[in-house]
């Protein structure tokens, strides 16, 4: 190791090599019902911490944080994040802080994401905030493959940086698709949104709004029509934050789309709907994870 950094075009070359993504882990359930992380691949940017057991958790249920050491998404970035949760396996991942996309003078840099629950699994995926930056261009694609017997909640939240002058992000273009667990695709969520749109205003964008997120629900075992009301009756609506929740197609689950003002209520706003579904479907708490 020399300390020098390496170039871009020689860390896409690397990355091209190796042909694997960068974040590649299995979770499984011991012989106790204890979720233990059973194969695991963090290559740079990434750093995989110990698995942990949080109080006030489901019984057996580890908790992951993911460490990003390269100051965000930066461009010619093409990030992988593969998790996947065996059958009984329960597991809670998230980041250790917000990502910062930078600025891309040219294309998008790319994140993918894939999660794969399989039967009785239980797996969240709740990163903290992608936070825009000025001239930002991002395409992230998330695929989530979920046996009818599982259940995946995930969220993720975008906030814009706007500085003093004026300046905001290029463009974010998002994709969620949800499969089930032969392959058949099930929803599809896409969202392209630049820094313009924001800024303007316009109805039936974001409007007035700066700040959004996203939380799916993917389950089977509760009615729907009972799920959405859980989630509906835990969304806010004030000055600060909205949002509205509805059914999914194929009776795979429900969603939620919140707008707020800022990113402090856009957490909060989250977390809300976040503990209402696991309040509905776990019966247990959403307990803060510490930052």
């Amino acid at each position: 190791m020399t300390g020098d950094r390496l170039t871009t075009a020689e860390l896409a070359a690397l990355r091209a090599a190796e042909g694997e993504p960068q974040v590649d882990l299995a979770l499984a359930a011991d012989g106790h019902g204890r979720t233990w992380l059973a194969r695991q691949r963090a290559a740079y940017p990434f750093h995989v911490g110990r698995l942990w057991h949080v109080p006030g958790d489901p019984a057996g249920m580890g908790t992951l944080y993911l460490q990003c050491s390269s100051g965000g998404i930066f461009a010619g970035d093409d990030l992988h994040l593969r998790i996947a949760a065996a059958p009984g396996a329960q597991a809670h991942v998230t980041s250790a802080a917000a990502t910062l996309v930078h600025r891309v003078d040219e294309g998008t840099a790319r994140q993918r994401v894939e999660l794969r629950a399989d039967r009785d699994a239980v797996l969240e995926y709740f990163p903290d905030p992608l936070i825009l930056f000025p001239g930002a261009r991002l395409r992230n694609e998330v695929v989530l493959r979920v046996h009818r017997d599982a259940l995946v909640l995930t969220g993720e939240a975008v906030v814009a940086h706007q500085l003093g002058d004026g300046r905001h992000f290029g463009l974010l273009d998002a994709e969620t698709r949800i499969l089930d667990e032969r392959g058949r695709q099930l929803a599809c969520d896409r969202l392209r949104l630049t820094g313009d749109h924001l800024v303007a205003g316009d109805p039936g964008v974001l409007g007035g709004w700066r700040c959004q997120a996203t939380l799916f629900v993917l389950q089977r075992k509760v009615p729907q029509a009972t799920l959405v009301a859980r989630l509906r009756a835990a969304v806010p609506r004030h000055d600060r934050a909205t949002g509205g929740a509805s059914e999914l197609p194929a009776g795979c689950g429900a969603w939620v789309r919140l707008l707020a003002a800022d990113a402090a209520v856009l957490r909060s706003a989250l977390l809300a709907t976040w503990a209402a579904a696991r309040g509905c479907l776990l019966g247990v708490d959403a307990p803060r994870r510490r930052k």
